[in-house]
């Protein structure tokens, strides 16, 4: 038999126990409130925020008072619950939201910086590349007409530019019969 002593502490516990449980869950509604979620969606995170829940009861009786459940358990709980869902849950709910809301402003403005500089870095660079780059497109341009003769030079063809020189060699050193 446990001690009255013990079984307040245990019922306190879990009336904390309870509380949590009321925060964690407004957590997760102001989650959910941020954007429209799909049904199928809803029903798995509820199922896993249950889940959660039956964890975090399950370890806390394991090392209270040995996993033994008791009806001032329940009690516990549902009080702790109803505490919180009466006096703190629209506060903490309106809370949560402004925090998650303010997180994703914050990060959709670091993303649209990052960006930002990401354009004022690299379209110097670009434009560089470009401008430098113009007077070996036009001889390329000007002389790709080379290539084509010397591509079936000797019944081979050769579209790539660095095995002609190979090839011709080949060619005129080979012995004919």
């Amino acid at each position: 038999m446990t001690p009255l002593k013990t079984q307040f502490y245990i019922l306190g516990l879990t009336v904390a126990l309870g509380i949590a449980m009321g925060v964690i869950f407004d957590f997760y509604r102001a989650i959910r409130s941020l954007r429209k979620w799909r049904r199928v969606w809803v029903h798995f995170a509820d199922l896993f925020v249950w889940l959660l829940f039956t964890v975090i009861v399950f370890a806390v009786l394991l090392f209270s008072n040995w996993g033994e459940v008791r009806v001032y358990i329940f009690l516990g709980l549902g009080l702790g619950i109803l505490i919180h869902f009466r006096l703190t849950s629209r506060i903490v709910f309106k809370g949560f939201k402004l925090i998650l809301e303010a997180l994703i402003k914050g990060w959709v403005f670091l993303v649209r910086g990052v960006k930002w500089l990401f354009r004022v870095l690299v379209y110097p660079i670009a434009l560089l590349i470009r401008v430098l780059g113009f007077p070996f497109q036009l001889l390329h341009r000007m002389f790709s007409w080379a290539r084509k003769p010397v591509s079936g030079f000797c019944g081979r063809s050769s579209h790539k530019i660095w095995g002609i020189i190979p090839k011709i060699w080949t060619c005129l050193t080979r012995k004919k019969k």
